[in-house]
């Protein structure tokens, strides 16, 4: 009886260390999985705000861009050229809008100084405009395998090209036209906006 009872002891003894091995491995793999996330964590936090979230401005186009690189210069560089990328593909888009407004209120260029302005004059503002454009926040992320991670945000000040606009219209013969349009009043209600708002500060 007493051997019966030892043998059975020594089996229970068997068994819980099985039961405590168990759980020392799944502790483990619980802590490695944790400390993946935490890596995970920080590398997101790496991430500047103004990346994932650029600010709104009506006065202002921005464009934002991230790259790698092993060499931190041209990590930045790359970042800077999409960035201006960016912002370039937004004046294309805003130049395209304000054309076909003009066309719906004032003439789809069947004058030659119509059809002069939309097609060259409006590229050239715009082209004029991106090279004022600037970077406002740049971060760069030393990683591993001695890689860079350059993240910038590039802003391009739309009065400027507002201005233009409404001074190459003024001079045109058909301004009395381009007046009337909405999309001229806004144009001049949007530079009205912004020089008050200057005045004020």
């Amino acid at each position: 009886m007493k051997a019966f009872i030892l043998k059975k002891t020594k089996n229970l003894g068997g068994s819980m260390k099985k039961i405590l091995f168990g759980l020392l491995i799944t502790a483990f793999v619980v802590g490695a999985i944790g400390c993946g996330g935490g890596e995970n964590t920080v590398k997101e936090s790496n991430i500047p705000e103004w990346f994932l979230n650029p600010p709104q401005d009506p006065d202002y186009l921005f464009g934002v861009n991230s790259s790698t690189s092993t060499q931190m210069q041209l990590a930045l560089d790359k970042a800077k050229a999409g960035a201006r990328a960016d912002v370039a593909q937004q004046m294309e888009t805003k130049v395209s809008v304000l054309v076909k407004s003009f066309q719906e209120e004032v003439g789809a260029g069947e004058d030659a100084e119509l059809n002069s302005f939309y097609n060259q004059t409006m590229k050239n503002i715009a082209n004029q405009t991106l090279q004022g454009s600037r970077v406002r926040e740049q971060k760069i992320v030393p990683k591993s395998g001695n890689m860079y991670q350059a993240y910038v945000l590039m802003e391009v000040p739309l009065v400027p090209f507002n201005k233009e606009v409404v001074q190459k219209v003024k001079n045109m013969q058909l301004y009395d036209r381009f007046r009337a349009s909405q999309a001229f009043d806004d144009l001049e209600k949007d530079i009205e906006k912004y020089e008050q708002e200057q005045q004020g500060q």
